[in-house]
């Protein structure tokens, strides 16, 4: 990452640990003019034609992005190559695509059946507010893929998760952990950026236990996170 005001860090875990591969990715791309692009995104199922399915389609991402082509004909073009590529006809992925300008205080953000990001910034933390989601890549194509604006305020941290992170159980009943349990986790790690630049990888860690404990053991589904930082001076 070239933007010394910009961190990235990751965090991923296949479902039941024991497994080698899953189909949860992410990657990230920052342009020669400062534009930053993030993808993470989920294939359904699990196991190798799962996983070498996201690494086809994360890098075919990687590669429309560095050439510069918009997000709206890369995602187009990702729903072409999931169609041939998947081996079952019912394979399909989300994906949440971010796009954060050079200064850093504006952005879009795509989703394809995916759950939106959480933001902290100097308006507190939340759930992104999304008024444009796409069908999953594999289902009916869209036809055009709106983005939704974003606003980013002074320091802000973003959080990118696959819904392995948030369908853990809580309890021994049927009773999901779902978004609004994870904004009361993160809010006990703080509702400022601040809180968020200093020790990412450890508050992630801390996450991920926290929701293993609610669900009463290891999480069956694979989860990938991607926690992005930036400050207003490098």
């Amino acid at each position: 990452m070239r933007d010394g005001r910009v961190a990235l860090t990751t965090g991923y875990r296949p479902g039941r640990r024991r497994a080698l591969l899953g189909g949860d990715f992410y990657d990230a791309v920052e342009l020669d003019d400062g534009t930053l692009h993030l993808i993470i995104g989920d294939v359904s199922g699990h196991g190798p034609d799962e996983a070498a399915l996201g690494a086809c389609l994360r890098i075919a991402w990687r590669t429309l992005t560095l050439a510069r082509r918009p997000q709206r004909e890369t995602l187009a073009l990702l729903q072409q190559m999931l169609e041939h590529e998947r081996h079952a006809p019912d394979m399909f992925a989300t994906l949440c695509v971010v796009v954060a300008a050079p200064d850093r205080a504006s952005g879009e953000l795509f989703l394809a059946g995916h759950p939106p990001p959480v933001l902290i910034d100097g308006q507190g933390l939340r759930l992104l507010d999304v008024e444009h989601v796409s069908p999953p890549l594999g289902f009916v194509d869209p036809g055009r893929w709106t983005p939704n604006p974003i606003t980013l305020d002074g320091d802000w941290a973003l959080l990118l998760y696959t819904d392995g992170l948030i369908e853990g159980r809580v309890g021994a009943g049927s009773e999901r952990l779902g978004t609004d349990r994870l904004i009361d986790l993160l809010a006990r790690h703080g509702t400022t950026a601040a809180a968020y630049l200093t020790t990412p990888g450890s508050l992630l860690d801390e996450l991920v236990e926290e929701v293993e404990g609610l669900n009463g053991g290891e999480l069956t589904d694979d989860l990938a996170m991607v926690l992005v930082t930036s400050r207003v001076a490098g």
